[in-house]
Formats: C-alpha cells, structure tokens, sequence
C-alpha cells in the first residue's frame, strides 16, 4: 500500500484539509487462481484513535483474466482509496494505515491472507504511515470576574481574578510556556499584579509546562483593587503567550473571550469600573448667648461644615458656596469662613479621598435685620470634581437633623427671639410773656418723646393726642404734635422720634386750674400690624404712664365802684323833693 498526499489548501504542508490517496496493489504470487478476495482496512491517527476512510478501497484495475475478486497466478489487481485530514488526526502528528487481505485457493475458504506492506520503506509488512507536518498553534484567552468583598459594590478590597486559558491548537506538544502580561489602567498607568499568572490544572491532566495536542491550560493571576484603578475607570489586562514544539516557537496574545463585543481576537480583556462620585454635606450650628437671654442680636452663630467623599473616586477642585439669609430671604453676610479646620484620611481642604470628610467653619454676628426677620438660614453647596469631569458632583447641606422632618439638603435655621417695646414720655416747657405766671394767654411747649425700647425695629409710628382741662372738659392743641427728628416709618432698636405740641392756655383752662395731656403712641413690630402700643409718661414725676399735667395758679379779685346822680325838683337846691339816682 503506497500514499500520495493532495495539498488541497496550497500551504506546502501535510496537515487539516489535505487529502491522502491510497493505492492498494495485489499481486497473486501463487501458481494457482486466487478467488473470493476481500480487503480489511485499518486507519487510526497517531496515538491509535480509530478513523474511517473517506473513500473505502475501490477496484481500479487488474490484468487481463483477473477481476476484482479473482485473481489469476502471477496477475495484480489495483484497488484506491483516500482519506481528508481530519484536526484530530493532525494533532496526532501522523495518519497510519494497513489492509488485509485474504482469498480462497482452488477447494478451500479464506487460505490465503496478507497484511500490507509500505513499499517505500525496507521494513516488511509495515504499515503506511503518512506524517502529518508539525503545525504549532496556541490560542490564548483571559477572562475576569471579581471576588466581591461583600458591600455589594465594585471598589477598595475586591479582589480581580483573571483566568488565562492556553490552548493548544496544533498537533504537536507545546512546551517552554512563557506568559508575558500586560497591565495598565484606563489612563494607560503601568499596573503590578498583586499575584502573577500561575499553573491551575490542565483539562487533560499534563503538567505544568506541557500542553498536548487540544489540551487546555489554566493559569490564574489577581489583583488587589486599589483607589488609582478606581479613579481612572477600570483595568486593561492583556498577556502574550510564547511556547516551544517540535515545529518551532509560537506565540499568541490573548482575546476577551468575549466575541459579542465586536472584537472576535486578540482584544485586551477589560474591566469596566463605574464611577460613583458622591459627596455629602452637612451643616451644624452653635450660638454663643453673649447676654444668655436667648438668640437675638449680637450673639455669636458658629457653624461647622463637614463634607464627606461617600463615592468610589477621589475628588478634586472642591470649593464651598455659602448662603446666609434672614426669614425674609434677605441676603446676610457672614463675618468669616468657610475657613478650612481639619480632614481625614489623608484628605485636604481641596482633595477628598473616599471615606475621607474635609470640616470648615464660619461665624456670623446675628444683626438687627437677621432679628427683625426671627431667623437666619444657612446653606452651603460644595462642588467637586470627579476623574471622569470637571466640577461634576455637588450637594447641598443638610442640617443634620432628620428628626425635624426634613432629612434632605434642609438649611441650617437659627430660631432668634425678641419682643417689640416703646417708651413714651412727654414733657411740657411754658412761654410767660408777662411773667406773671401760668394765666391766660400763655403757651404750653410740649415735647414728647418716643423711644424704642425693644428688641425689633419698629414700623408705620402714629401718634394720637388726649388734651383736657381739669374738669376733663376737652381743649385743643394749638399745634401738632409734630415730627421734629427720627423716621416714623422705621424706628430703630433704641433710637428715638421727636414730637412738639403747643397750647395756648384759654379761658375753660384757666377756670379749671389745670390743663392735662396725655400722647398714645402705636407702632409695628415684623410681621404684624399695630401690635405694639405706649402711653405717654411726665418724666418729672416718680408715677409711670402718669399725664403731664400743666397747673394754672388761681387769682381771683374784685373791685366795687359807686356814683350818684341828683335830679333836681327844679328849685336849684339840693335838698327835700330831689331825687338822688346810685349806681
């Protein structure tokens, strides 16, 4: 049995795809006719695995006399057949093939029998065996999958766990395996492994450093996630394989295994890691009570800002804005800060690292405005950066109190207290023209005085005036009460406005012996309407809210005068008959 081998893909070599053609020849080296002959082919590869002809041995030819089945003394018969090189064969490295053939001479069954023989070999009744040419092929795949640390999130303290798969394409043994990696982060920063590639198992049991036709060999490397992976977004992991065979030296860097992905070989094996940028901000507040009469004007409101990194990446660029405005939505102004204090975990006052918290402080000096309103609200916004953009995470403070309802981003409020007060005194100068005393005709300055004496600006100042003699019988002013200096329509915590009042001292004054007034006075206090009110007070006597009372001195006199006329009885002398008229 001779073989010829078809190059049937071109490539100069024995292997997958070719086709081997078998020629069979049976010579009849008898003297009598063989008859009834039958040919047995036996095909296997190269580690003894059973194959089966594409095309069973087929008679040819035979010389003349002889046919297929009988055969003439000293005659041939030619018979083909052929097989196509299957992968499995190749990576056995051979293809090996015997036909036995028996015949019955003249009067017997099945007496003649023979095996095949190469003829291009010395050796007899050897097999045809047609090597198959050392092909080396590996391929090579990195898979991963993390080892989860159990908080439910990819980041700090999982572990990365690539599996490379080399598998051994060829049909030689692949020894001498050496594994280069590649590692770096999506930034394109060299990585180390926390453990290099090392031997798990192989599928068909070789050892580590052997690889057998088909085998597959398992090596595993991890690493250790650390927050620069974090930040930059993931890892790229790729390892070149080289390995030595009998055929040479082959190398192969390895795919994702993934060929859905678009990238059916040789793509880099990825691992994505999402960013999570978080921060959150709380704000907390103190007051120092400088006069420990509750939170009003003058105290001292501290606030203390902490910004915590809650995300997976570092940030970067923060900065805090700050909003402070009284319960009237009224711009405030602090009088320091943010001031940066302190930061953990190696956190500065413009860099947070996770799990890391940044704390700054402020102070505000509470104002007339701020206590006019009853509150002081403060919010601030911090804003950073995160590796994947700029100025990207942000929150809104929240006061830290979620027992008041509101457990998101609420400001931080100040409750202030005051009350609204006014004092009012009234105070009466006289004009004597003729310095004669409190009479008719003189004039009564009155000057009154209004102060607010509370702790709330006051709003819409009016004032009404009661002026009566002593008998309660009511007079009028001459003038006023006029404004002479302040701002009716805002006083002031502490300041004052200034009215004048005048009446001349007429005649019902005079006969009641006294002249009373007395001023009321209304105002506003924040937010309501005319709820604060005064009397006026004479600041010259020791009683409160007392009229000021102007007293007129009582002078009465009077003067009798007496006349007579005498109407004479015409006789020219005074006497009996005239009649004397008094008056």
């Amino acid at each position: 049995k001779s073989s010829s081998v078809v190059d049937v893909n071109s490539n100069g070599k024995t292997d997958t795809g070719d086709q081997i053609n078998y020629t069979i020849v049976l010579t009849n080296t008898g003297n009598a006719l063989l008859s009834d002959i039958s040919i047995t082919d036996t095909l296997a590869d190269g580690a003894g695995n059973t194959l089966s002809l594409t095309t069973t041995p087929t008679f040819v030819s035979a010389s003349a006399g002889s046919t297929s089945v009988t055969l003439e003394a000293g005659d041939q018969a030619t018979f083909s057949a052929s097989y196509v090189i299957e992968q499995s064969a190749a990576n056995t490295g051979s293809v090996i093939n015997r036909a036995t053939v028996t015949a019955s001479s003249p009067g017997n069954t099945n007496d003649v029998t023979d095996t095949s023989d190469d003829p291009n070999t010395a050796q007899a009744d050897d097999a045809t065996i047609v090597s198959i040419t050392p092909t080396p092929a590996v391929e090579v795949t990195k898979t991963v999958a993390v080892v989860e640390n159990g908080d439910g999130d990819l980041g700090l303290g999982d572990t990365v766990r690539y599996t490379i798969v080399i598998e051994n394409k060829g049909n030689v043994p692949l020894t001498s395996i050496v594994i280069s990696d590649t590692f770096t982060d999506y930034l394109g920063n060299v990585m180390s492994l926390t453990t290099t590639p090392s031997f798990d198992f192989s599928d068909l049991g070789s050892n580590e450093g052997n690889i057998t036709p088909g085998e597959k060999a398992y090596y595993i490397a991890t690493f250790e996630v650390d927050q620069a992976s974090i930040d930059a977004g993931g890892l790229l992991n790729q390892a070149t394989v080289t390995v030595s065979s009998t055929g040479g030296q082959v190398s192969d860097t390895s795919d994702d295994g993934l060929d859905g992905d678009g990238n059916t070989t040789n793509d880099v094996t990825e691992l994505v890691i999402d960013h999570d940028p978080v921060i959150l901000v709380t704000k907390t507040a103190s007051v120092n009570d400088i006069s420990s009469d509750g939170n009003n004007l003058d105290d001292v409101i501290t606030y203390t800002i902490s910004v915590e990194n809650q995300g997976n990446v570092t940030l970067n660029d923060l900065t805090l804005t700050d909003t402070l405005t009284d319960g009237n939505d009224q711009g405030l102004t602090l009088d320091s800060g943010p001031t940066f204090v302190s930061a953990t975990a190696s956190s500065t006052s413009t860099t947070l690292q996770v799990g890391g918290t940044a704390t700054f402080t402020a102070v505000y000096t509470v104002d007339q405005q701020a206590v006019d309103s009853g509150r002081v609200l403060n919010s601030a916004v911090g804003l950073a950066s995160s590796p994947s953009g700029n100025s990207d995470t942000s929150d809104t403070s929240d006061d830290g109190d979620d027992s008041d309802g509101d457990i998101d981003d609420d400001p931080t409020i100040i409750t202030l207290t005051a009350t609204p007060s006014i004092d009012v005194s009234k105070s009466a100068s006289l004009v004597d023209p003729d310095n004669n005393g409190t009479d008719i005709g003189d004039t009564i300055v009155y000057t009154i005085t209004v102060t607010n004496t509370g702790g709330l600006t006051l709003t819409g100042v009016s004032i009404s005036d009661t002026i009566t003699d002593g008998n309660s019988g009511a007079l009028s002013l001459s003038s006023g009460p006029t404004l002479t200096s302040g701002n009716a329509a805002s006083l002031a915590v502490g300041a004052s406005l200034t009215y004048s009042a005048t009446f001349v001292i007429n005649q019902p004054a005079v006969d009641s012996g006294s002249v009373i007034n007395v001023a009321n006075i209304t105002a506003s206090s924040p937010g309501q309407t005319r709820n604060v009110s005064g009397t006026s007070d004479d600041p010259d006597t020791v009683a409160q809210d007392d009229p000021t009372v102007v007293t007129i001195s009582s002078n009465p006199s009077i003067e009798v005068l007496k006349s007579v006329q005498i109407t004479d009885n015409g006789d020219g002398v005074t006497g009996i008959g005239d009649v004397a008229t008094y008056t």
